[in-house]
């Protein structure tokens, strides 16, 4: 009872096979990339296929570490779905063995009847690898708009009464609101609350005066250029973005843009948790979507691209009003409306193209088109640890940037206005108030709490829990010495190796974070200390990745004679940093444990 049947229908045609459950469930999962056609079906299918394990290095994969792959971004070559070669022509819905299970991608119907599996919106399937003794589990999420039933006798009647309410046109919602109606609502407001602009001049620097009283520049209005556009008008361009955000389109078929914006979000990001889980466990990129495809072509927004978009329209607004500005000092008075506003699309066009190719610091070197383009092909954000490297003084930093391995990275939208209309993770306003309910009555619970710990002399942070004390009898190094250390024991000596070598790393930060000191002139003069604490780490670092049999524990020994030697003359010659230095010394001595 482990076989079922399948049929699969689209717009066109249907088609179905009598396969494996597990094979089925495959086939649903494939169902989180939201394939329009069979043929979508059959590429989204790669993404979940059955590896073939045919060696040594296939079995271990579990084990190993996904590198960055220059080929992740190609197109999946739909000749490798084994579901293409499956199916055959022609609707057969006569359940067999285990039962029946149907799809229809046009009705985005899923009819289930079978005693092999049930399924849900949000579930997982697993493959044993061939050692027998491992399972691996990989999840998926399928968009709320996809309707399970078990109902197999009518399910030809729901799907012709879904279709009814469904087209299969898609809406590129992309051309309007990164088009002409978006430049166009920025040029007429801009132009619009041009008027207004000395009562928000005035506004700002009072407001900002109150804040910094003792900063005299933002106290005199003669300076108020000393303020950016972008904060000087900062309450103007909130309200003009919210206005669009909330402003229904006939383009969008009566939507505002919002509500297209959060429609798939949630979907979106969970499909891309998923293949963050998928990739650490298999070691490789899950393949992208086909840029053919109906669900890239028509894509919903994720949460990269709802951040990108509200950075967008804040320096679109920017531009907009420094252009206004520079025409009314040039001219004298404020621009003809209808020339205004055509000739200000085409430069705010100009402006939208090359902000979204401009790579940016603070996002890892990344252009705003690299991270809406690898979400729109689901395919996880990932950097190299190079990318990561904030500070190249750092030694954890110089640590990541050695790393072959790739570094998951995501935006959460933080920096955005705390606001029902900027945040996108909310699709009504109740669930914004509920949200707000929810975090307010955490904040009143601790700090009632606080209050209370207050009031009868407590400490208010609580101490950690002590550990427990290491059990040698127990433990993997509790072995004959004359034996061969078993492959358990080189891996928990590795790992404790690379734990001491991050506790080293972390505490040496603070020694070269107090060389620095607080003026640009002591790091120049500290530089050569600077330098030689990070040569001695990195030494150090080559000793542990060649530490990994045991009679190259040795090589620790003269590596960290040196490093000890100069950390001992760091803290006679700054006296400031020598509890620094002497914690970093002690983390050393932890390396004699390994000998």
């Amino acid at each position: 009872m482990s076989e079922c049947k399948l049929v699969v229908c689209d717009w066109r045609a249907a088609r179905s096979c009598t396969m494996h459950g597990s094979e089925v469930d495959r086939v649903i999962a494939a169902l989180s990339a939201d394939p329009a056609t069979i043929e979508e079906l059959s590429e989204a299918f790669v993404r979940f296929m059955r590896p073939s394990f045919s060696g040594a290095q296939d079995t271990n994969c579990s084990r190993k570490t996904g590198t960055m792959d220059s080929s992740i971004s190609a197109e999946p070559d739909p000749r490798k779905s084994q579901l293409r070669n499956w199916l055959c022509m022609g609707l057969d819905d006569e359940p067999y063995d285990a039962g029946l299970v149907v799809i229809d991608l046009a009705a985005k119907l899923i009819v289930v009847e079978s005693t092999y599996s049930s399924h849900a919106h949000r579930d997982c399937i697993f493959e044993h690898l061939p050692d027998g003794k491992t399972t691996r589990y990989f999840y998926f999420h399928l968009d709320r708009s996809w309707k399970i039933s078990h109902d197999a006798n009518n399910w030809q009647h729901l799907a012709r009464q879904r279709r009814s309410e469904r087209t299969p046109d898609g809406l590129d919602a992309r051309t309007v609101l990164y088009g002409e109606p978006l430049l166009e609502f920025i040029a007429q407001s801009c132009l619009d609350n041009w008027h207004r602009r000395e009562q928000i001049i005035t506004e700002t620097v009072l407001r900002s005066s109150e804040r910094s009283r003792q900063d005299a520049e933002y106290t005199n209005l003669e300076q108020q250029n000393d303020l950016p556009t972008s904060e000087l008008f900062y309450d103007l361009f909130r309200e003009i973005h919210a206005a669009w955000l909330l402003k229904p389109l006939a383009e969008l078929n009566g939507n505002c843009p919002r509500e297209i914006m959060v429609e798939q979000q949630e979907h979106i990001s969970l499909d891309l948790q998923d293949r963050y889980h998928q990739w650490s466990v298999q070691g490789r990129c899950p393949p992208p979507l086909s840029t053919r495809a109906y669900s890239y072509r028509f894509a919903g927004f994720g949460t990269a691209a709802n951040v990108m978009y509200y950075h967008l329209i804040r320096s679109l607004l920017a531009q907009c009003w420094e252009n206004l500005q520079h025409e009314v000092a040039c001219s004298g008075e404020v621009p003809d409306r209808e020339n205004f506003i055509r000739s200000e699309i085409a430069q705010l066009a100009l402006y939208r193209d090359e902000w979204i190719e401009q790579p940016e610091n603070g996002l890892f070197g990344k252009s705003p088109s690299w991270f809406c383009e690898r979400e729109r092909r689901r395919l996880p954000l990932v950097v190299t640890g190079t990318d990561m490297m904030p500070d190249c003084d750092c030694p954890l930093c110089q640590m990541m940037a050695d790393t072959s391995a790739p570094m998951l990275i995501g935006l959460d939208g933080s920096d955005l206005d705390d606001e029902f209309v900027f945040d996108f993770t909310c699709r009504t306003q109740e669930d914004w108030d509920r949200k707000q309910a929810e975090w307010q009555a955490k904040n009143d619970r601790i700090e009632a709490g606080i209050a209370v710990q207050k009031e009868l002399g407590l400490p208010i942070c609580p101490p950690f829990e002590p550990v427990a004390d290491f059990d040698e009898e127990e433990s993997d190094w509790n072995v004959d010495e004359n034996s061969e250390p078993s492959e358990s024991v080189i891996a928990t000596r590795t790992s404790s190796l690379e734990l001491c070598l991050f506790e080293v790393g972390a505490e040496l930060a603070d020694v070269i974070v107090g060389l620095r000191g607080t003026r640009n002139e002591f790091r120049e003069l500290r530089l050569p200390d600077i330098e030689c604490l990070n040569r001695h780490f990195a030494n150090l670092r080559a000793a542990c990745g060649r530490a990994r049999e045991p009679i190259s524990i040795s090589l620790l020994e003269p590596v960290i004679d040196r490093f000890r030697d100069d950390l001992f003359r760091i803290a006679s010659d700054y006296p400031e940093l020598a509890e620094s230095c002497y914690t970093v010394l002690g983390k050393l001595d932890e390396f004699s444990e390994f000998d």
